[in-house]
């Protein structure tokens, strides 16, 4: 009697990028010849990127409609549906909704049904990830990622389902990687049933595929079919969707891990993480738009005739999702500068929507001061603002929590003192001496020992200092101090931010790259955080979470050595390798520091030393890589405030403008926040307010959202505005717990322009 073979796979493919490449037909192309499959009695799953559906029913209604037929057949189902498949833990936390947002709803205008099953060729992976998929109404997730340009590791399990915790608790159904995972080789095929194939039990094998009928792709369906042949031959064989198999094999196990537990296989750093860095300012920029237009929205305030910019903010979404697009990332040399023109565009759509409300509160904030200042974060803050069509900076305190403002500048009697010496520019800061020696090292004592930070590495050379130190007063409270260095085949311009207003020692670095780096990690620019104490643990963050650990693991990343398509491949071992989405910090006995980036988001741990890595070479990317890059990070050493909080608004500047109104208003706030939580977005949908927030902390929370506003009642709700239940405006919130609010508004009077309708009828005429 033959053995039983549960086989299924996922055919994976995208518009962006393989359309991009080559050419319109390339999903169609996809979709037909996963179909010969189907019609050979196959059953497996589609994952397209949402956006490719849409241009696939556009272009292609004919292919598209066999598919949605397969679809309605229970032949295939829909794997994930992301609106453009990001890396998530890469992307900030609004984002991250926003793609399942966007990608489930598309699906089920398209298909007429939502996906139920999660499962991405990419590493789609953080651990707050369950909650977020849960409340979207999906109901099974799989951990096999395919190894194409990234490398993943994933721990291997024996049985092929389980069921996954989140960091909050909640558990999804999960298909394991297992033995029988197998890649889009037909070589792979066959190895692993020549592996498997005395086992005495019933085996369930998953297929990642990425079908393209062409002499020039590697996966296609006559390739596939030859060894499936086998498995018939071999094997009872039975065709399955990949979300049965949790019914057939029901979970047990229940696993939990952190987001160090798994390794993306990504070469962050690369080119400066340049393409990271600018998204994530993008990202927040599309969120202050979301935020002023909604604050403008419940004020009844509106610089434009519609009463809220719908179609603005969902296109610089649209187009901020394009550019987060997983090849985008790791095949930035081959397609990433597309991505950057779709970014440009995002940002070219939420700038005027940004600037448009700030002239309109500028013009109704009380003229009597001198700011008008939009904090985007909940609590009350402090800082440097740089006044908008200005060229001045302005020191601001007491700034309340999320909103407008009429703030007066501060002019301090505090002074920062600064001076030459023959080690470098010494700076008076915070009730301690700082040195900046020219190497770029900066030195401080504290409780009696001396600390070196921001020590610049390059595996096989040293630090040649290029000039001498110089400083400058931007402000009595605020020094800015210059230094130039050489680190192998990278040339450093830093700049050295000390403010008395600034809890962390900011610094921008301008990497100029004069030849070509070593490959990968040998070749990396770092910068060294080394506190010569053992390292007790580091804290870290990831979307929707904090985290506390010592990362250890090891796995690899291979790379061309030529061409990337043909040539063969060169391994390099990475060694606890994490990401972090803003923040790092080490705690040792009696000491920390915290490192504070822009999107620079790998780091290395070697022993108690933390490495940020600033820029590597990767040669996926061949000659097409960033000769030029700017970064900014931030360190402060024994800080004393909650580091998610330094970390949000080290990434949310406040905006500032000067104030012109009339005696009149102080502040518009849509509401006060009273308890510790994060906010992740505030937007207006339909004549609705919707607010969504998350406890960082892992114990209950309770939050009271005071209201500026009119509201008739507020439900709670998930991600696709559904399972409405009344609330109140006091919130508890579980450890880790994501929730999603809506406040219905009172019904608008929207002021009619009958009255002026003499204006066209009359004067409009010529005698």
């Amino acid at each position: 009697m033959k053995k039983k073979i549960f086989y299924t796979f996922g055919n994976h493919m995208h518009w962006i990028d393989m359309e991009w490449m080559w050419g319109t037909g390339t999903l169609e192309n996809s979709a037909k010849d996963m179909l010969r499959l189907v019609e050979r009695g196959l059953k497996g799953a589609i994952n397209f990127d949402a956006i490719g559906y849409e241009y696939l029913a556009f272009k292609h209604p004919e292919t598209f409609e066999r598919l949605k037929q397969a679809v309605r057949q229970g032949k295939i189902e829909i794997a994930a549906g992301t609106y453009t498949q990001p890396y998530p833990q890469l992307i900030d936390e609004e984002s991250n909704v926003q793609q399942i947002i966007f990608g489930v709803r598309a699906c089920e205008r398209l298909f007429g049904v939502r996906p139920k099953f999660f499962w991405e060729e990419e590493f789609y992976f953080f651990p707050q990830l369950p909650q977020l998929l849960l409340q979207a109404g999906y109901e099974v997730y799989c951990f096999f990622f395919q190894e194409t340009w990234h490398t993943p590791s994933v721990p291997k399990f024996e049985e092929p389902t389980l069921f996954w915790e989140g960091a909050d608790g909640s558990k999804i159904r999960a298909l394991s990687f297992t033995d029988l995972c197998v890649h889009q080789w037909p070589e792979d095929l066959e190895r692993t049933i020549s592996k498997h194939v005395e086992k005495n039990e019933d085996l369930f094998l998953i297929q990642w595929l990425e079908l393209m009928d062409s002499p020039k792709w590697m996966c296609r369906s006559q390739l596939i079919e030859k060894e499936l042949e086998r498995l018939r031959r071999i094997f009872e064989f039975q065709p399955i969707r990949p979300s049965e198999i949790v019914s057939v094999r029901k979970p047990e196990r229940v696993v939990r891990f952190k987001s160090t537990d798994l390794y993306h296989g990504l070469s962050l750093g690369k080119n400066g993480d340049m393409l990271r860095i600018e998204r994530r300012k993008v990202e927040n920029l599309v969120n202050d738009a979301q935020i002023l237009a909604s604050i403008a929205y419940v004020n009844g305030l509106s610089p434009q005739w519609s009463a809220y910019p719908d179609w603005e903010i969902e296109e610089a979404r649209r187009f901020l999702m394009i550019s987060q697009a997983h090849d985008i990332d790791e095949c930035e040399g081959f397609c990433g500068d597309i991505g950057k023109v779709y970014l440009e565009t995002a940002k070219s759509l939420a700038t005027p929507i940004v600037k448009r409300y700030m002239d309109m509160f500028s013009q109704n904030i009380d003229g009597t001061s001198e700011l008008c200042v939009f904090n985007p974060l909940p609590w009350e803050r402090k800082g440097y603002v740089y006044v908008e069509e200005t060229d001045r900076i302005a020191a601001v305190e007491d700034v309340p929590a999320l909103g407008v403002f009429a703030v007066d500048e501060q002019n301090s009697s505090r002074r920062i003192e600064a001076w030459e010496t023959e080690e470098g520019i010494e700076v008076l800061w915070h009730g301690a001496q700082w040195t900046v020696q020219p190497n770029g090292v900066v030195k401080i004592e504290s409780n009696g020992r001396v600390y070196e930070l921001n020590r610049l590495i390059c595996e096989g050379y040293e630090v040649v200092p290029l000039s001498k130190p110089t400083f400058e007063r931007i402000l009595p409270d605020l020094i800015d101090v210059r230094t130039s260095v050489k680190v192998g085949p990278y040339e450093c311009r830093q700049s050295f931010i000390f403010g008395e207003l600034n809890d962390h020692l900011e610094i921008g670095t301008e990497i100029n790259v004069i030849e070509k780096p070593k490959p990968g990690y040998a070749g990396a620019l770092m910068v060294r955080m080394d506190l010569k104490e053992e390292l007790k643990e580091l804290v870290y963050d990831y979307p929707f979470g904090v985290e506390r650990g010592i990362p250890n693991l090891k796995h690899y990343r291979y790379y061309p050595k030529g061409d990337w398509m043909t040539s063969e491949k060169f391994f390099e071992d990475v060694v606890n390798h994490f990401a972090s989405l803003r923040f790092v910090q080490l705690r040792c006995d009696g000491v920390s520091m915290l490192f504070l980036h822009s999107g620079n988001q790998g780091f290395v741990r070697d022993g108690s030393e933390l490495y940020a890595v600033l820029y590597l070479y990767d040669p996926w990317d061949g000659e097409n890589f960033a000769k030029n890059v700017r970064t900014r990070y931030g360190i402060a050493l024994n800080a004393e405030r909650d580091p998610l909080m330094m970390a949000q608004e080290f990434n949310r500047p406040m905006r500032a403008r000067k104030a012109q109104g009339r005696i009149g208003s102080k502040s518009f706030q849509p509401f006060e926040i009273v308890g510790e939580t994060q906010l992740s977005a505030i937007y207006v949908e339909g004549n609705s307010l919707i607010v969504r927030i998350w406890n960082p902390k892992e114990e209950r929370i309770s939050v009271r959202i005071e209201p500026r506003f009119d509201f008739v009642k507020v439900e709670e709700i998930n991600l696709l505005g559904e399972g409405k239940k009344e609330t109140s405006t006091q919130i508890t919130l579980g450890p880790m717990e994501i929730k999603t609010l809506r406040f219905h508004l009172p019904t608008r009077v929207e002021k009619g322009l009958d009255e002026y309708r003499y204006v066209w009828s009359e004067y409009q005429k010529r005698e």
